[in-house]
Parts: structure tokens; sequence; C-alpha cells
């Protein structure tokens, strides 16, 4: 009879086999087949899950990838969205909800400005800020699920940079939502009689007379950080987020964009915030007619972007035990990472818990039979 030290070994060899085998067959299976991503009902390689929506609570539970770890994207990949580009069908259907949410919104802020221009200018303020409170919390939480109801690549550029969407994602974001807000401008143009209908007539972003370019800077980086704080808070912070809900979220970023249009509306005479690029662009594309106040509407909200992404990933103590933000698209590296150190654990103690007694007895047998 064998002594006890080579059995252990026979067994752990057999083990290593098993082991080498299983892992052999889950890479047959990555190659062959795709993972159901049970969330939005899509195919998806691995387990990646889209965060950037702005109603939390649409993001399917986080399930182990099983494929081989050599096919798993690293850090960068996670971040640029390998698995995005490799299985391209159900981004692009988020992107094509991106277009009709975005064209949607275009036509009706147009509409909401002209009418209170036209028949309530002593309330202007108020009356564009209740309109556009109802136009968001109906599209956000209307598009919230199948896209993330962002409808402005300067959000989408935002949920990048905190780690919630990925690069390539934000790409084809950027493209749907700048089509979908030409489309919304020229309905607008067509319904409003097409000739003779300028950028002014679609309330384009214009650059009021008189007032210096740091001005425009610095009251859109102002506006556009406080509603990114708002929809960090309220949407993307996973203390908060569990506290307001999927219904609160778009209430409260309504009532930002609402408050944003009620107090900035005359600090500056002929201002209106440009936050919203596409927005401000499509008007200008869809009449040929460029009004001179486009840039602010690129450089202030990138500049308020950066800021804030530097705050929220490392300031707020709330966000995780170690004070520090945890980027979700790297959530599948640390759920890997702490499974092999679980199954590592595992295996040592299965290879070095030894019993004593059954040892001596087959050690002892084992010199009689000599």
């Amino acid at each position: 009879m064998e002594p006890a030290s080579e059995l252990r070994m026979r067994v752990v060899t057999k083990k290593a086999e098993k082991s080498g085998n299983n892992l052999k067959r889950m890479y047959e299976k990555a190659k062959k087949g795709m993972h159901l991503h049970h969330g939005l009902g899509t195919v998806l390689k691995g387990n990646y899950h889209f965060h950037g929506g702005l109603v939390p609570g649409f993001a399917a539970e986080e399930m182990d990838d099983t494929r081989a770890e050599w096919e798993r994207p690293g850090m960068w990949g996670l971040l640029l969205g390998k698995d995005e580009m490799e299985n391209s069908i159900s981004t692009l259907r988020s992107a094509i909800t991106e277009f009709n949410a975005t064209a949607i919104w275009q036509f009706f802020h147009i509409g909401i400005a002209r009418v209170t221009d036209l028949y309530a200018p002593e309330y202007r303020a108020l009356a564009a800020g209740g309109g556009h409170f109802l136009l968001v919390v109906l599209l956000v939480i209307s598009f919230s699920a199948p896209s993330g109801g962002h409808m402005n690549p300067n959000i989408t550029l935002a949920t990048v940079l905190i780690g919630h969407t990925t690069v390539f994602r934000y790409i084809v974001y950027t493209i749907a939502q700048l089509l979908g807000a030409i489309l919304g401008s020229i309905l607008m143009r067509m319904t409003l009689g097409w000739d003779g209908i300028g950028a002014a007539d679609l309330k384009g972003c214009a650059h009021p007379d008189g007032v210096g370019a740091y001005s425009m800077l610095t009251i859109n980086v102002v506006v556009f950080h406080m509603l990114l704080c708002v929809i960090g808070g309220v949407a993307f912070d996973p203390a908060q987020a569990k506290v307001f809900g999927p219904i609160l979220a778009p209430i409260l970023i309504a009532a930002a964009i609402f408050l944003i249009i009620f107090a900035t509306s005359n600090t500056i005479p002929g201002y209106g915030p440009g936050l919203n690029w596409a927005e401000c662009f499509s008007k200008s594309i869809a009449t040929g007619e460029i009004l001179g106040g486009e840039w602010y509407s690129i450089v202030a909200p990138t500049i308020a972007s950066c800021v804030h992404s530097i705050l929220f990933v490392l300031v707020p103590p709330t966000h995780s035990d170690t004070g520090m933000f945890r980027l979700p698209l790297l959530e599948p590296l640390r759920r890997a990472e702490a499974k092999m150190r679980k199954e590592a654990a595992a295996e040592t103690d299965s290879e070095y818990t030894v019993n004593p007694v059954a040892d001596e007895a087959r050690d002892s047998r084992g010199s009689l039979d000599h």
C-alpha cells in the first residue's frame, strides 16, 4: 500500500488534470457560444452590462464570466468596450433608441422655446423651465431602460469619465444623438414652412451682443457642473441611488433643468443655456446658418465633465469602504480576481489539510505489508 505522502501527491495531480480539462471545456464553450445578457434581453459575449442610464435599477445583476482568462478583456478592453465592439447589435439598438429620443427632444424643445417667447414673454423663464421639466421627466423615464435616456453627447461623455459608459458606446451614441437632433430640427423647420426659417427661428445658440467669451464660458461651466452633480448624486452614486430609486431620479434631474433655465435666463440679456452641442449644431446644420454661440456648448460642458469626474471619483466617502469610487465597467475584473483568490485558497486548504490518524494508520499498514 502506498504511503500517505504519495497518495496526496496523486490526488493533487488528478485535481490539476481535472482543472485543466474544465478550463479547456470553458474555453471551447466561450469560442462556440455567446452568453445571454438577461438585463436587456440581448445577446452579448461575456457578461458586460451598461451602467450609464439616468434611471438607476435597470442594470442587470452581475454574472460570472465563464470565458477563459485569456479570452476576457482587460482593463482597457472593458473601458474601450471590446465586448460591445465584437457584439455591437445591442449597442446599435440602444443608439437607434437614442436617435429617436433626441429627435423627439429637439422638436419639442424648439416648440417650447417658441411658444414661450410668443405667448408668455413676461414669464419666459418660468414657462420655459416648466415645459422642459415635463419634457425631461417623460423622455428620461421612457427611454432610460433601452438606452439610458441621455439625448445629449455631453451627458454621455460625462458617464464615460466616471466609468459607466464605454468609449465605443460614446462614439455610437454621439453619432445617433447628432443625427436625431438634426432630424428634429428639420422636422420643426418643415412645420414652420421651411423657406425663410433661420437658426434664430429654431432658437439656435446665439452669442449675445456685448457679452465676453469668458462670461459665456463661465456660466455654462457652472450650470452644467451643477446638472452633473445632481445626476451623479441621484442616479450614479451607489448609496444615494438606493434611496431615491428609479422614480425620483428623473424628476430630480428635470427639476435641475428647470432651475437652470429659471435662474440663468435673465443673468445675461439674451442668454439661454447651451448644454447640448448636438442641439446647438443641429439647428445650424438644418438651416445652414451659424449664430456664433455654438462653441460654448462643447467647451464648457467638457470642462465641467472633467471637473465633476475628478470630484465624483476621488472625494465622496460614501462610494465604497475605501472612500474611493469603483468604476462599474471594471467590476468584472474585480469579480474575477476575487473568485480566483477564493478558489486558490480553497485549493490550498484541500491540498494541505491532512488527517493525522488516517495517515498514520495507512503508513502502519503499509509497513506491515512490506
